[in-house]
């Protein structure tokens, strides 16, 4: 799947292609951070490559990262043959770069550095990379597998109906020959071009697409088919992988305790012969039990600053409990003492019509009673149906945002922070310099100091013979 944003931007570029699968990923909410296995294949065009190999421009690196034989990685090379377990870097094997030419142009990236938003170096695993070159189309190709962390902003307002967009940026190279050139830059193409095809490499079926991820199940989260955002022309592409939230989780183990317990309480509101303290006492009870089966599940639900639609969720089961009491005090106040006793027997004659015929006796469960456990089997009916429908027919994945709008909305970011200006704090006045002090009146040569401003032993011995009392002093 493959989103463009913007056009293709007219500043030189060295194009190449991706084609990377997405082996395992698992999403901790809890730190915003992602860790994904990657097999990735990059292919780029350099019709010299071999020769530069064989040259020593170009280091192959062994899976104990010794460089491998010119001669002998020239040989696999033309041969058409795969070095299997290396990767490649520029230089000499003292060190050296060849002229004319700038490190970033080996790699459209940087292998400590992959994606801009990864925190720490990525685990290469070499025995799974391996170097290719097509002689006739001059493309290279290298696979590269690693493991890698990166930093995924994640909101939960919608926690348990949320869904997400994992981003991996590439922070694709951008380099100057020298100060008056324009800049240059890898760009990864948009469909794969034609030398990209008919390699002395194997070909497989995920090879025409940039990203694309194996299948496998998640308790927390449903893994969509991933797809590739290019904007900037192609210079920051990001690979997003596309996750919502599995809400029957929530549904299962935190709505339907308490749903059972509050229908539990609203069902004491119907025993005949109940009293007014019987109806209380269990709002309060459910209530205190509500609170306690939240702490008790603290540590399952995101720890946020904000809230989210669970904690949504209790405060409207506080809020329902808080309306019962109401209802409670209300109608003790609206019906005599003898309502409920039963010590006279022609009290409905002795109230007003319409309290006689809406508030019954305590046999008899009031419509208000009967309204508020309507509402509360209504709301969770709709949440137990949403949960077991099938996802393209469930009422929350349509109200929540689409996954391009996710992605816009990082890019958008991520964008401004790289272009916004850096902060250059206002040049302080700098202070007078002080007049130098005048120059101490000259001696005569006889009695000259020395350079470093001491005195000579001949003048201590004038000094001491001229005035006696110095003889006596001590130090002297």
């Amino acid at each position: 799947t493959l989103r463009r944003m913007e056009a293709p931007s007219r500043q030189k570029t060295l194009p190449f292609w991706l084609s990377s699968k997405i082996a395992a990923c698992t999403v901790d909410t809890a730190t915003q951070t992602a860790e994904a296995t990657f097999l990735s294949k990059w292919h780029f065009r350099d019709a010299g490559f071999a020769d530069k190999v064989s040259r020593g421009e170009r280091l192959i690196i062994d899976e104990s990262g010794a460089a491998v034989k010119e001669a002998e990685a020239h040989a696999l090379l033309a041969n058409g043959d795969m070095l299997y377990g290396c990767t490649v870097k520029m230089g000499t094997r003292r060190g050296e770069h060849p002229n004319g030419e700038h490190p970033s142009e080996v790699f459209p990236v940087n292998l400590d550095q992959i994606f801009a938003n990864q925190l720490g170096k990525p685990e290469v695993l070499r025995n799974m990379c391996w170097i290719a070159w097509t002689k006739d189309s001059g493309t290279i190709s290298i696979q590269l597998a690693f493991t890698v962390t990166v930093c995924c902003s994640l909101h939960l307002t919608s926690f348990p109906y949320d869904k997400h967009v994992i981003p991996f940026e590439l922070e694709t190279r951008t380099w100057r020959r020298n100060g008056l050139t324009p800049p240059v830059s890898w760009v990864l193409c948009a469909r794969e071009p034609e030398w990209a095809r008919n390699l002395v490499t194997a070909r497989y079926s995920e090879d025409d697409c940039i990203v694309c991820m194996k299948v496998f199940e998640s308790p927390e989260f449903y893994f969509d088919e991933p797809c590739a955002h290019l904007s900037h022309g192609g210079k920051k592409p990001l690979l997003c992988i596309q996750i919502e939230r599995k809400s029957r989780f929530f549904v299962q183990r935190v709505t339907v305790p308490v749903f059972i317990v509050v229908l539990a309480a609203i069902s004491c509101f119907m025993i005949r012969g109940r009293s007014y303290e019987l109806e209380f006492n269990a709002t309060f009870v459910s209530m205190l039990t509500i609170t306690v089966y939240a702490l008790t599940i603290q540590d399952k639900l995101p720890m946020l600053p904000y809230m989210t639609l669970g904690d949504y969720y209790f405060a409207f089961g506080y809020f329902y409990h808080l309306i019962l009491c109401a209802k409670t005090v209300a109608t003790s106040h609206l019906v005599p003492l003898s309502f409920c006793r039963g010590d006279d027997p022609d009290w409905v004659e002795k109230l007003p019509e319409e309290m006689a015929t809406d508030w019954n006796e305590c046999e008899v469960a009031d419509t208000l009673t009967l309204l508020l456990a309507a509402v509360w089997i209504g709301l969770h009916t709709i949440l137990f149906i949403d949960s077991y429908l099938p996802r393209a027919y469930r009422p929350s994945s349509r109200v929540s945002p689409s996954y391009t709008k996710l992605a816009r909305r990082f890019d958008a970011k991520a964008r401004w922070k790289r272009e916004k200006p850096q902060h250059v704090p206002l040049a302080q006045p700098q202070p007078e310099p002080e007049p130098e002090p005048e120059a101490p009146p000259s001696v005569p040569s006889d009695h000259q100091a020395t350079p470093d401003n001491q005195a000579t032993p001949e003048l201590c011995s004038i000094l001491i013979n001229a005035v006696p009392c110095l003889k006596t002093a001590p130090g002297l």
